[in-house]
């Protein structure tokens, strides 16, 4: 079997095409629209750029979660503030490990 002639002056192009997924979150009444695997602050920061500031971690549907958390569904926020009794509660576990 012979080979085949090289290819001269031919290109090819290949599209990929990624659809993600949205999910929405809110805040304090206020929503909007991110990409699944948002970062919780990030998320936050899009609907409240001062609540966002200085957090140490982010409630997520009741649930505290470190504020580069990837965010993978529908999700209420809330900040948590390093000075507040939540706040206080993950420095101290944070400094344990």
């Amino acid at each position: 079997a012979g080979r085949a002639p090289p290819m001269v002056g031919v290109s090819l192009a290949v599209s990929v095409h990624t659809v993600m997924a949205s999910i929405t979150v809110s805040f304090d009444g206020r929503q909007a629209t991110v990409d699944a695997g948002t970062p919780a602050v990030v998320a936050l920061k899009q609907l409240d750029p001062e609540a966002a500031r200085g957090v140490i971690a982010v409630r997520a549907n009741e649930r505290v979660v470190d504020v580069s958390r990837p965010l993978t569904a529908d999700a209420e926020l809330a900040p948590i503030a390093p000075d507040s009794p939540e706040g206080l509660e993950v420095l101290r576990h944070s400094s344990a490990h």
